[in-house]
């Protein structure tokens, strides 16, 4: 079923807010939002694509590149902790 697969996997999305903010996520989730840090209205993907092997690469400059904050993010919320931990033991799950 396609629909359950989008919900248990995290993918690469783009926002963009009313105020005018806009940023990216790799832990974008099919019918979840995303807080704005700026206005603090829940903002929901403008834009989502597959994740790409170069999105989840720590030698692109991780060191730039935000930490995901729970706060601000619907997944987190819902689950009681920092998603992408959850996106990495669907893939463990599966092989069991």
């Amino acid at each position: 079923m396609p629909t359950a697969s989008l919900q248990t996997r995290p993918r690469f999305g783009e926002y963009r807010c009313s105020c005018g903010r806009y940023w990216e996520s790799r832990l974008s989730w099919a019918r979840s939002y995303q807080i704005c840090k700026r206005c603090r209205k829940p903002v929901y993907p403008t834009n989502q694509r597959e994740l790409r092997q170069s999105d989840l690469t720590q030698s692109q400059g991780k060191e730039n590149r935000p930490e995901h904050q729970k706060e601000f993010c619907q997944m987190c919320q819902q689950l009681g902790h920092y998603c992408g931990t959850n996106s990495n033991n669907v893939k463990s799950r599966r092989k069991h």
